[in-house]
């Protein structure tokens, strides 16, 4: 009876685990949606919303099969690969999270406000030029810190630590 209990405690936790995360995802994109008054970031933040909803999704489809009336051991190695699968979707819009919320900064934002719209004025030209009825997503222009005293501006496609994940060093601009 014991063993029933602490699976059912475990698939609890589990599950209150993945409704932080999902409420997390939702409330930082809904906040992000409507900041976002001129639409700057409509398509990156839709594919964004896409991935993570399909990804979460996905998982919920899985979890509901998780069922108490197995062994505790499968029960809790069940449980800890869904909570990995979490982190791999955390760590995916943490990454982009951070790059996003560099423009709620004050030093940094205006200097994101200007290359947005830089990016912007390079990339949609081009996609308009070429009559498509969509635009896919623009390039999301970032800050990359390093531990020396130069920065570099980035661009989303390439895969980097995020901003917030070295605090206590300077960010040099």
């Amino acid at each position: 009876m014991m063993t029933k209990l602490a699976s059912v405690v475990r698939i609890e936790q589990t599950h209150l685990e993945f409704g932080r995360l999902s409420l997390d995802i939702k409330t930082w994109l809904d906040r992000r949606v409507s900041s976002d008054k001129l639409q700057q970031y409509h398509t990156q933040l839709n594919v964004l919303r896409g991935v993570l909803e399909a990804s979460l999704q996905k998982l919920r489809g899985e979890f509901v099969s998780l069922s108490a009336g197995t062994t505790s051991a499968a029960v809790f190695a069940r449980c800890r690969w869904f909570e990995k699968q979490l982190v791999w979707i955390q760590r995916l819009w943490g990454y982009f999270r951070s790059k996003f919320d560099q423009r709620d900064d004050v030093v940094l934002g205006p200097l994101l406000a200007v290359a947005d719209e830089i990016v912007w004025s390079c990339y949609a030209e081009v996609y308009r030029n070429a009559r498509l009825e969509a635009l896919p997503p623009a390039p999301l222009p970032y800050i990359e810190p390093f531990y020396w005293a130069t920065n570099s501006l980035g661009c989303s496609w390439r895969l980097r630590q995020p901003w917030n994940a070295r605090r206590g060093n300077e960010i040099f601009v």
